[in-house]
């Protein structure tokens, strides 16, 4: 166990999510992210002598979308890797339109039914608190 002295108080890391002052320390197991934080949390030491890590860059991976069915059904989700294991994403159209019939909800699903015939161009944008990525997508709605 490694002992830290962090805002007057002392912060004892034992392997699991530690909150001091409301906000998350750190996370250090073998099951989740290796010392990567929250935005909002403070530095993680492992006391093994290297420095805090930080946030891995958010990265929206999805770089193509499947055509849509014209009038129906339509799910897809875009992904995104990095940014904060404690923060979901929040996605939202910054440019063109996605097809009419179609909505992109705050967790990156395009779902819905899509009404008309056509070419959609338009980027997306995933938040993770302070971090962003962008990337431009195209949905092809065809007639059945």
């Amino acid at each position: 166990m490694s002992k830290r002295t962090l805002a007057r108080k002392t912060l004892a890391t034992t392997g699991t999510c530690l909150l001091l002052l409301g906000l998350a320390a750190c996370e250090d197991s073998s099951t989740g992210p290796d010392g990567f934080l929250s935005d909002l949390c403070l530095p993680c030491y492992y006391g093994d002598g290297d420095p805090p890590r930080s946030l891995p860059p958010l990265e929206i991976v999805t770089t193509s979308l499947p055509d849509a069915p014209l009038n129906f059904a339509y799910s897809q989700r875009i992904v995104a890797t990095g940014g904060s294991p404690y923060t979901a994403s929040t996605w939202s159209v910054t440019l063109g339109s996605i097809p009419t019939g179609l909505t992109l909800a705050s967790d990156g699903h395009i779902t819905g039914t899509p009404t008309k015939v056509g070419i959609s161009n338009f980027t997306v944008r995933a938040t993770t608190g302070s971090l962003s990525d962008q990337q431009a997508l195209s949905i092809t709605v065809n007639a059945t």
